[in-house]
């Protein structure tokens, strides 16, 4: 692919042709401040947060608009650039409502975040603010609150481009815009989840997770989504070992920024009563003494065991019991998808995005490991 060299405040990079200026810059650790740019969705420009000053250009251009150009000379943080960001802020939060207290996007919303960056002032407002609805109920899953949205058109463009359900548009103009559902449409979208992960302020909140509990209490922990086949990259937030919430963690070779619905109601709903600890005919036992019990069993009746595989089992996993069947000498080896489409549950079968028709997530490890294993389902 071409290479393109150009300069950004005094820096010379050298990014692929046609790369975006606002990604150039990220690529490089210079960070542009954005609302509606999002790497995954196509650019449309509306929030003028991203200018930037291009040399030989008289007026200052959007940078999730303009790609790279051979030779190029542009400045991110001129004084003009850091008074236009401050004016746009300010025109920004003229109608938003201090609504910071008991939002539940405090601590990861944007808005808050670039405020304090690049403005700080004080406002000089002192009119009264534009009154909207502010529980708007998107379907069974979503709360739209119409007074804290910025018109970013995130959310909008996720329909359009990447789920393709095109339930969401803007209605009306100026200071009384505001996102709405298609005329008779419920927001159904197997993907509507994906809106509050992107939307940078706190207007689309998740049902499950409103006044629930703060961001920063939160322990984040990367894992492995188990829904599907897919194997999307996500992030489990909890605390006191309870579950609060589930998003993706981003991976462009596998799911970029989305996740399915299904897998977060999943996982926000795990399987009760599950066994803890060791019994040995109903008695309570110690790991040690339950796992002498197994191994002698083992021993004793390796001619007569069948062993089944479970494709929820990991490749490590997977690895030890290919050991361990080889060892004791069990030859009635059989494999189960632990879980298969059930319509009743409306859960979508396949689609073109992430939904894969396989349910379980390491069926293709345990053909790998025991390819002559016979199915049993």
């Amino acid at each position: 692919m071409k290479q393109v060299t150009l300069k950004v405040d005094g820096k010379q990079i050298t990014v692929p042709a046609g790369t975006l200026i606002i990604d150039a810059c990220e690529a490089n650790g210079i960070y542009i401040p954005r609302f509606c740019y999002h790497k995954h969705l196509l650019p449309s420009g509306n929030c003028r947060m991203c200018l930037v000053k291009i040399e030989k250009n008289p007026k200052p251009q959007p940078s999730c608009m303009t790609p790279v150009a051979e030779g190029m000379v542009v400045y991110t943080d001129t004084a003009e650039i850091r008074e236009m960001r401050k004016a746009m802020l300010e025109f920004i939060l003229i109608n938003h409502p201090l609504d910071c207290p008991i939002c539940d996007k405090a601590g990861e919303c944007m808005l808050q975040d670039q405020y304090m960056e690049f403005s700080g002032d004080k406002s000089r407002f002192n009119e009264t603010k534009v009154a909207k609805e502010k529980l708007y109920h998107f379907g069974d899953k979503i709360i739209y609150d119409a007074e804290r949205c910025i018109t970013c058109t995130r959310c909008v463009k996720f329909t359009r481009e990447v789920s393709k359900t095109n339930k969401l548009g803007v209605l009306s103009r100026g200071d009384q815009s505001y996102v709405a559902l298609a005329h008779g449409e419920t927001f159904d979208d197997p993907y509507s989840y994906c809106v509050t992960d992107i939307c940078p302020v706190g207007a689309l909140t998740p049902k499950y997770f409103r006044f629930k509990e703060r961001v920063w209490n939160l322990h984040r922990t990367e894992s492995i989504c188990a829904g599907c086949a897919r194997g999307c990259n996500i992030y489990f937030d909890t605390k006191d070992n309870k579950i609060y919430r589930v998003v993706p963690h981003e991976n462009d070779q596998v799911n970029k920024t989305w996740m399915c619905d299904f897998a977060r109601d999943y996982y926000i709903n795990p399987m009760k009563n599950r066994t803890a600890g060791v019994r040995i005919e109903h008695k309570k036992s110690t790991y040690d003494q339950g796992i002498d019990e197994i191994a002698a069993l083992l021993k004793a009746n390796a001619k007569n065991l069948a062993f089944i595989l479970s494709s929820y089992a990991t490749n490590e996993e997977l690895a030890l019991a290919k050991q361990l069947v080889e060892s004791v000498g069990i030859k009635g080896v059989f494999k189960k998808r632990d879980r298969v489409w059930d319509k009743s549950t409306g859960e979508v079968q396949s689609d073109n995005l992430l939904i894969h028709e396989d349910k379980t997530p390491n069926m293709a490890g345990v053909n790998k490991l025991f390819p002559s294993a016979k199915d049993i389902n």
